[in-house]
């Protein structure tokens, strides 16, 4: 019976990982908005990257990416292209940017 309890016990005490996940989410997030602030360009890509890869929990990061897509180099545009597209409905906010980076000639967008 002990056993039982300690057992039970230690699954109660277990954080939630959903939570974990969050905590990380916000984490990335936060990381990736000082990076994007900072001067230091190969960081700025791998931010954008990040916050692909974070998908709908990036949205706090749209005007940032707005930004990047209006004013980077073409790698940082095309993240930032990748990274709206991961936010799903929630970028429609950027539809003009994009459509605005797709219309400008570049042929690499």
């Amino acid at each position: 019976m002990s056993r039982l309890l300690a057992v039970l016990l230690a699954l109660s005490l277990s954080p939630d990982p959903a939570a974990g996940q969050v905590a990380a989410e916000h984490d990335a997030l936060a990381g990736s908005l000082r990076a994007l602030s900072g001067r230091d360009p190969a960081l700025h890509l791998e931010a954008v990257v990040s916050l692909a890869k974070l998908g709908p929990a990036a949205l706090p990061a749209l005007p940032q990416l707005r930004r990047v897509l209006r004013e980077g180099g073409r790698d940082l545009r095309l993240a930032a292209l990748e990274a709206i597209g991961s936010l799903g409905p929630a970028g429609d906010r950027a539809v003009a940017d994009v459509l605005r980076a797709l219309n400008s000639g570049d042929p690499d967008l």
